[in-house]
């Protein structure tokens, strides 16, 4: 088992959630790995940021490789971004931390987390 935060840290259970999500397609091992290294164990706005940023940039991604043709590793970046913007929204208790000022900071930003419009990308017949 990896641990990308301690066992008692409340991160530590949601992180082992989307690791194992992306065995089957909903993430990336290392991308969640390096997201983690940004993420100050027990600061909310901290976690938003890096989930919010990794989600950001993989769906940039995801858009730059649908207009170049690439329809299947679009589909999966989407996909991958999806999961990060879920993850971003997280909503951990408050009462797990000591700093409620940083828990009310993350939470007065979360509506606009859910703001994207879907994109929709038609499957190719076979």
């Amino acid at each position: 088992m990896i641990d990308f935060f301690e066992p008692t840290d409340p991160f530590g259970g949601q992180t082992q959630r989307l690791v194992a999500e992306a065995l089957e397609g909903g993430g990336d091992v290392f991308e969640i790995a390096r997201a983690c290294r940004d993420i100050e164990p027990g600061n909310l706005d901290s976690w938003e940021r890096a989930w919010l940023d990794l989600a950001e940039r993989t769906e940039a991604a995801a858009k730059k490789s649908l207009s170049d043709g690439n329809q299947r590793t679009a589909m999966n970046g989407y996909f991958h971004a999806n999961q990060y913007y879920r993850q971003s929204d997280v909503r951990l208790g408050t009462s797990c931390f000591t700093d409620s000022t940083t828990s009310a900071s993350a939470s007065s930003r979360r509506g606009r987390v859910s703001a994207p419009q879907p994109s929709f990308i038609r499957r190719p017949s076979r």
